[in-house]
């Protein structure tokens, strides 16, 4: 070290890099211990010298921390975070918070948990530093570990920390190495009854630091502890008359409030509310932690289940052969593999869990201290009234003048003078900036600058005002220069601001890609949680070449897409509820809308139509021809869905044919190059053409990705986050849509399972979910039917799978036999007019009140309507143009119930039978 100073004293430094010498002396000094004074020393001129050199603050904070002085240490961090955004320096504050969280033991419980609240927003800030160093998703993990334990025990800090200790292996192979990791990692685990796991991670740890006692010591405690436990429960332990010592208290509180089980039976895997788990104590075991404390209750039946208990006073017991009951009991089915092993039996024992706070309470208290009194709120002195009352006279006699000189049509300097006393006390007078942006269209030129200096002040006021940006705009568009300086300023302080991130887009005719996305980068490493930075970043992406509209393909290049799949990644990984980096995902796998396109042409002579099916509602008005034999037929165009909108469906009535019927048949488009021929056998009077149907186009059409590599590896990133955050809304969603769109018939049980699972994550969206589930049964239904083969009856049965809604009725063209029953239908839509061959329509047992709306069927013969709640004939007015309808059933509906039913209905439909029982 020595020989190393003596040299650094040979080399003569320019001043302004003295400041950089000394922090590189002070590394030197700080080699050894007697040279950290010296080094401290160094670094304190530095910073004399340069007080924005991060890297000293920094080097300074570790080495106060060395020398027991939290406080300075976590000054010097702070020191470093003035002075720019540093990802050591977010890790090492992060660390020193929880340090100086567990040292102030004495501190009030507001106190410990707001410095583990920091702690935690310092580490995800340095994970947005920096998200491939594997130490700030390591420190992110322990973070989350140290909330977890001291704030309440929330589920979700403790899945998020192994999130994170799992991103930190990930994205970084050192870290896979850290025991230190791997033994915090199992520490969580046990917590979590996840033995096998835990048993795993210690020994990990153990191997990768041979002379670490601690995960060792802890190993041979767990394993111990589950053998024990093992032969207790094997040995089925009784109680022994005289061994009790006190009554021990109910666990989690009253025992009443459901009933008492018997024996394991009533009892299911999970929460059992309105339950209760009663038995007599066999027997205690704890490992030396003393966590969990298990007791194995005897419940009945001959089965005994294990009661851990976690977080109990240290005065807290069950004596051997007291009654314990556990209401609303959670139960879990254990079986533990480590090493080749089951350490807890080859027949697992159900175990009960429930958990109790110190002294009686369940969890840990966090103390909310009552403040007592009134909120007293001093009252503004007679200076103040006299201000506020001047200020709102000068505003009204403003208002006053301004409407005179509206009505009066003067446009001149004075009024200039009263909009810009107005606006500036009150942004949102958009009569005041009406006036005033005609008032400048009259004055010529060299007003805008000035202008700009005046809406720059308005908006500091109110940041968000429409009034404000609209009228910027305006002037913009008076200038040549589009400076960019008040959108970067604006975002600076609000990054939020979706006024700032449109004007940006407005100003920038031809961006540069990467300062865009450079500065949207930024921002997003400040907060992931924000949609319009995502979205400006989406949209830069799409106008850089190779992108769509550029001619590159319609997709984001592949080197770029994936590196905006590693930001969405560690975005996900940093905070799985947070819908922004979702959204921006499915967005960044999507394309634009498909242009329409026919997919379904029906030609069918006994009612003389030809029915053109697109893939998207579209108005026909011109440049859609059929040709018979070669001759084009003229005619107009009508709605297959009966009303004068947009529709998937459009007839054309062919003319009478004199002699014998065509034979080739020929559906042009002018949108659309490819013609869709069909031919016409002697003696038939039907035929039809539909595009084979693909799971992407049912699932997610949108899907711009075309390389299946990619979504399958998106698909890996989704599950491997899903076990950690299992009630992560984003991730089941896309996850379901990818399995969709990549094998739909493959992977349909798992897309189910998954969009059962996201409507219990997301009760509140339960319309949109249900809509979601309907549209995959549906598309389930349409690829297993095998739609349109051969010439015979098609059918598609969707019995009894909770639809909402109809979907994809435009995909299901060759349809004559459709079971609906036993859903949840309230209405038809009005793409059932894609449906041209239904003849047998199942909606029994829905809860369909009306039929308005229901399209003309031209070959529908039955329809089953029993179970319906319909109480009035004229709910069934649209059957009426259905030509071939011969029979109802409307058992068990109202409607069969009313007086005057049969009339009303021989009325409306004489050429029906209906079937009222």
């Amino acid at each position: 070290m020595e020989a190393t100073l003596r040299l650094m004293d040979q080399v003569t430094v320019s001043p302004p890099w003295r400041a950089r010498a000394l922090l590189l002396r002070a590394q030197a000094l700080g080699v050894t211990p007697q040279g950290l004074p010296r080094a401290e020393q160094a670094l304190g001129r530095a910073l004399k010298l340069n007080p924005a050199l991060s890297r000293a603050w920094t080097r300074l904070g570790e080495l106060r921390w060395q020398r027991g002085d939290l406080q300075g240490a976590l000054l010097c961090f702070r020191g470093a975070l003035q002075h720019g955004e540093d990802a050591e320096a977010h890790r090492l504050l992060s660390m020193a918070l929880r340090a100086g969280g567990a040292a102030r033991g004495g501190d009030s419980d507001g106190d410990i948990m707001a410095a583990l609240r920091e702690s935690r927003q310092q580490a995800e800030a340095a994970v947005r530093c920096d998200p491939a160093d594997g130490n700030n998703w390591y420190v992110l993990g322990n973070a989350y570990v140290s909330l977890f334990f001291g704030g309440g025990q929330n589920p979700q800090d403790a899945q998020r920390a192994l999130g994170a200790y799992a991103q930190a292996e990930r994205v970084d192979p050192k870290a896979a190495n850290n025991p230190d990791l791997h033994l915090n990692r199992a520490t969580l685990l046990q917590y979590q009854e996840r033995f096998g796991e835990a048993l795993d991670g210690l020994s990990r740890a153990a191997a990768l630091a041979p002379g670490w006692a601690e995960p060792r010591r802890r190993h041979a405690h767990l394993l111990d502890f589950l053998e024990r436990l093992r032969a207790a429960l094997a040995n089925r332990v009784r109680p022994r008359a005289g061994r009790s010592r006190r009554r021990g208290p109910e666990l989690g509180g009253a025992s009443g409030g459901g009933g008492t089980s018997d024996g394991l039976h009533p009892l299911r895997p999970g929460a059992n509310p309105g339950q209760a788990l009663s038995g007599r104590v066999l027997f205690s075991l704890s490992p030396p932690e003393r966590v969990p404390l298990a007791l194995g209750v005897a419940v009945g039946g001959g089965a005994v289940a294990v009661v851990t208990v976690y977080n109990a006073a240290p005065e807290w017991g069950v004596g051997v052969g007291e009654g314990l009951s556990v209401p609303n009991p959670h139960l879990t089915l254990h079986q533990h593999l480590h090493q080749g092993q089951v350490p807890d039996s080859p027949r697992p024992p159900p175990a009960s869990r429930t958990r109790r706070r110190y002294h009686g309470e369940e969890g840990p208290q966090c103390t909310a201290r009552a403040q007592h009194g009134r909120l007293k709120v001093r009252p503004p002195d007679a200076s103040h009234l006299l201000k506020r009352q001047q200020k709102l006279r000068l505003f009204l006699d403003n208002m006053a003048a301004l409407r005179d000189k509206r009505s009066r049509g003067e446009l001149d300097a004075d009024l200039l003078e009263v909009t810009g006393s107005i606006l500036a006390a009150n942004p949102e007078m958009g009569t005041a900036w009406s006036l005033r942006r005609r008032l400048l269209g009259t004055l010529g030129h060299h007003w805008q600058e000035e202008e700009l200096r005046f809406v720059s002040a308005c908006l500091s006021r109110s940041p968000k005002s429409y009034g404000c940006w609209q009228h910027r705009g305006w002037v913009q568009g008076q200038t040549d220069t589009k400076p960019l300086a008040i959108s970067t300023g604006m975002l600076d302080s609000d990054p939020r601001n979706f006024h700032a991130w449109e004007h940006r887009w407005a100003l920038e005719a031809d961006p540069d890609p990467e300062v865009e996305l450079g500065f949207t980068g930024t921002l997003l490493g400040r907060d992931f949680s924000n949609f319009s930075a995502w979205n400006h970043r989406l949209r830069v992406l799409r106008r850089t070449p190779g992108s769509p509209g550029q001619g590159g393909g319609g997709t984001i290049p592949p080197e770029r897409l994936r590196q905006e799949l590693e930001l969405v990644q560690n975005a996900v990984f940093t905070d799985p509820n947070d819908q922004s980096a979702w959204v921006y995902l499915r967005c960044l796998l999507s394309r634009g809308p498909t242009p329409p396109r026919i997919i379904w042409v029906h030609v069918n002579l006994e009612d003389a139509t030809v029915a053109v099916t697109f893939s998207r509602p579209l108005w026909v008005e011109e440049g859609l021809t059929v040709t018979l034999d070669g001759s084009v037929q003229e005619g107009a165009w009508r709605s297959g869905e009966g009303r004068p909108r947009p529709s998937h469906t459009w007839l054309f009535d062919l003319p009478p044919f004199p002699a014998s019927p065509p034979s080739h048949i020929l559906v042009t488009w002018a949108s659309d190059p490819t013609p869709r021929q069909l031919k016409l056998r002697p003696g038939e009077s039907e035929v039809w053409w539909r595009e084979p149907i693909a799971s992407r186009d049912l699932f997610w059409p949108e899907v711009g990705v075309a390389d299946p590599e990619l979504l399958q590896e998106v698909v890996g990133t989704c599950r491997e986050l899903l076990e950690l955050e299992p009630q992560s809304r984003g991730c089941l969603l896309t996850l379901s849509l990818l399995l969709g769109a990549l094998d739909a018939p493959g992977n349909g049980p798992e897309i189910q399972s998954m969009l059962r699972e996201l409507q219990e994550a997301d009760p509140l969206r339960g319309g949109f979910i249900n809509d979601l589930r309907s549209r995959a049964e549906v598309a389930l239904g349409l690829l297993e039917a095998e739609l349109g083969q051969g010439g015979g009856a098609c059918e598609l049965r969707l019995p009894r799978k909770a639809l909402t809604s109809l979907p994809l009725l435009e995909w299901a063209g060759p349809v004559a036999e459709l079971d609906l029953s036993g859903n949840r239908l309230r209405r038809i839509p009005k793409t059932m007019g894609a449906l041209r061959r239904l003849r047998v329509l199942d909606l029994s047992l829905n809860e369909v009140t009306t039929l308005q709306g229901f399209p003309p069927l031209p070959h529908l013969e039955e329809l089953d309507l029993h179970g319906n709640p319909i109480g009035d004939a004229s709910a069934l007015t649209p059957l009426a143009a259905c030509p071939q309808l011969r029979r109802i059933r409307l058992a068990d509906t109202p409607l069969a119930a009313a007086p005057d039913r049969c009339a009303r209905l021989a009325e409306l439909l004489p050429q029906v039978t209906i079937a009222l029982s």
